[in-house]
Parts: C-alpha cells; structure tokens; sequence
C-alpha cells in the first residue's frame, strides 16, 4: 500500500488546510463585515445629506398654504430623520467600525499571502510546524486587536446594563420609599429680579 501526502507530510498538509481556514472563514468574515458597515455608514450619510437638502429646498419654495397643510409635518419629519441617521452613526461609531473591519480583513489578507510564500518554501516538516505556529499566533493577535477595538468603541455608560440591583427595605422589610432629592436653591444674580 503506498503512503499519501498527507501520510508523509502532516504538517504541510495542516498548514495548507489553516491557510484555507484563514482565506475561507477569517478574511471571508471580515470581507463581509467590512462591506455591510460601509453599506451602513454609507446610506446613513446620503440619508442626513438628503433630509437636510430637501428640507432647504422645502423650506425655501413652499407656499403658506401648501405649509398649512402637509408642508408643516414634512418640515418637521425630515430633520428629524436627518437627525436619526447623523445619531446612529455617531452612537454606533459607524466609521470607526468601518475602518476597523478594514484593519482586520487587510490583516487576515497580509497573513494568507505570506502563509502561503512561506508555506511554497517550506523545505520539511519542521518549518511548517514553526510557519503554522507563527500564523496561529499572529491570527490569534489580529482577533484579540479587534475585539480590543470594537469594545474600546463603547464605554459602560454608553451600554444599558442590567443588572439585579438589590431594593431598599425599611426596618420592617419593606420595600423603601424612594427618597426625594432637595435642590439649593440658585442664589439670585444681581440686576435680575
């Protein structure tokens, strides 16, 4: 019976199929990740630009009576729109995220070339053991980068948590009244009654 490549050659045969790994499922997501945030950020930012352009042209053309009847409601709805799109791109920090997802995808791109140049020069089995390892490890870094960048984006007063607070009792074990807050009073400036 004779051996086959993979019998022979574990390692190469390893390597070929993480670089494979590394193409199809990593750079694959982030490819995926990258064009759907831009998709995001893009139509968000034609959307703001949009609401505002039409809201001026509205606002400049539109006759009192056109503007007692639906024109009141258009030029109140289209900022607000307009206002909607700018506030989900600065909350979700849709740029930010693009350009992060790009970082990983050019990351995943830069380790599948170099795997596979190193991989066509591997000269035994031990130098795909040492490539396969040095991949691993710079994979292992690109993923750690992202999740340090994507959960750098947001701070804990921007995430709602929820958590199971304990309730205030009183002496007999009842849940407490909440206490009412006292303002001082704001000192009067002189010269204003």
């Amino acid at each position: 019976m004779s051996e086959t490549i993979a019998q022979r050659q574990p390692a190469r045969l390893a390597l070929t199929d993480f670089i494979t790994e590394l193409k199809g499922e990593y750079e694959g997501w982030y490819v995926k990740a990258t064009r759907r945030t831009y998709k995001w950020y893009a139509g968000l930012q034609v959307l703001v630009l949009l609401s505002s352009f039409v809201t001026a042209v509205i606002s400049a053309t539109i006759s009192k009576e056109m503007f007692d009847g639906w024109g009141k409601a258009v030029l109140i709805c289209l900022p607000m729109i307009g206002g909607l799109a700018a506030g989900v791109i600065s909350q979700f920090k849709l740029y930010d995220m693009w350009r992060l997802r790009e970082d990983g995808r050019l990351a995943f791109q830069e380790l599948v070339s170099e795997g596979r140049c190193r991989l066509a020069g591997a000269r035994d089995e031990a130098d795909c053991n040492s490539i396969h390892l040095d991949l691993h490890k710079r994979a292992q870094a690109a993923e750690r980068a992202q999740a340090g960048g994507f959960f750098g984006f947001f701070s804990a007063a921007t995430i709602a948590e929820f958590r199971n607070a304990p309730v205030a009792t009183d002496r007999a074990g009842k849940p407490a009244k909440p206490a009412r807050t006292v303002h001082p009073a704001k000192p009067k400036q002189p010269g204003k009654g």
